[in-house]
This record gives C-alpha cells, structure tokens and sequence, in this order.
C-alpha cells in the first residue's frame, strides 16, 4: 500500500474565521485581520474563512467588498468555502461570528472547544490573558500560548453573554446593515491583531485568498 507523504511541519500559525455562507461575516473579518497584520509588519501566520452553509466559490458580498475598499483592500479573488474538518483540525484559533457557529465548530471537531470562540468573546479574553513565555520562539506556538491562555480565562474574566456576542448578519439586507457589521468588528479585531503582534510577529497570505497590499 503506497501512502501520500506527510505534509511538512510548519512553524506558521493558522487563524480560522467561520461564518454561515463565508460570504459576508467572516471574509470580512479574515481581510481585515490580514491587513491589520500587514501594517503591523508582521509574519507567520495563515488568516482563513469558511462557512457552515457557504455558498461555495461564490465571491464575497458586493457591500463587503466596498467596505474593504474604504481600507484600501482588494477582495476581489476571494471565493468562498465550506466548512470542514481537516479546517478545523488545521487551525490554531478557530474566530466565529456567532455562539451558533462556534457550536458548529465544536459539534464538527470536539477537541476544538478549548480554541474556538466567538470574535468578540476572544477580544475580550486576549485583554485579560496572559499566555506563558516559551523557549520556542515561532509564530505557531506563540500563538497557541496566547489561545491556551484565553481558554484559561475563558468564564472567569469576560465571560460569553450569548447573543449579544453575535455579529449580525446582513446579508439581504442595506448597506447600511454591513456598515453596522464592520464598525462591531472594527474593535474586536484591532484587540485580536495587537494580541497576536504582542504574543508573536504574525502573518502569511493563503495562496487561495492573498489580498492586495494597501497604500492606506
């Protein structure tokens, strides 16, 4: 029996956002962080997104790309994907936009609890947290001290507060709706990417969903 090779260790870390169709939500989010992490000057860590129900290859919400745009953000070659798996199992850090999906996470992959959290639940654990220091200094493990740390924390500071830790989805929906999306993200993932920085320089592009650097 011929058996196809292991893939390679990587010392990259991997930081998965899950949405419903992967096309508004979380592919905003997964830009966002990226080029937060661009301007941060940082390296090492892979941003990605999935849906629970993606519309699978379709390209992200038009309102979406235009928000992206007032940042100087080219999404224009994302396409969505569903969620699966070997994601999950990949991911260092597992960001919802709902408690729902993050449930669809963990019902998915079991083991992922202790590092899956909704967006918002996350920022405010990653104030609090203290990760412990490693002799490991690459991106991966670092990351991985800062989502152990929060999963410590997880119920004792900044506990979850059900729906109100959803972001709202406003697909169908007006402009405006989407506006309200990026301004609730807007916070969370500044916290999220000053978090990451601190705990460990960070961020590679997917080849499936590399942006255009910003001028902004």
């Amino acid at each position: 029996m011929v058996f196809d090779a292991l893939p390679e260790p990587s010392d990259d870390a991997c930081v998965l956002f899950v949405c419903t169709g992967n096309i508004c939500r979380s592919p905003y989010a997964e830009y966002s962080l990226r080029e937060n992490l661009r301007l941060k000057h940082a390296s090492g860590i892979r941003v990605l997104s999935a849906g629970t129900r993606a519309v699978v290859d379709r390209g992200a919400a038009e309102d979406v790309l235009a928000l992206l745009a007032e940042h100087g953000i080219n999404g224009a070659d994302f396409r969505a994907q569903a969620l699966n798996p070997d994601m999950i199992e990949t991911a260092d850090l597992v960001l919802t936009a709902s408690a729902n999906h993050r449930s669809a996470v963990v019902q998915m992959v079991p083991r992922a609890h202790s590092r899956t959290f909704t967006i918002r639940q996350f920022a405010r654990l990653a104030l609090v947290a203290q990760p412990a220091t490693s002799d490991d200094d690459s991106p991966r493990t670092r990351v991985q001290e800062l989502v152990r740390a929060c999963a410590a924390v997880r119920g004792v500071a900044g506990p979850s507060i059900g729906s109100a830790d959803d972001v709202e989805d406003p697909w169908g929906g007006p402009a405006a709706g989407y506006r309200r999306m990026a301004e609730t993200l807007r916070d969370p993932l500044r916290t999220i990417t000053t978090a990451l920085v601190t705990v460990g320089q960070a961020t590679t592009l997917s080849p499936s969903h590399r942006a255009t650097p910003s001028t902004a």
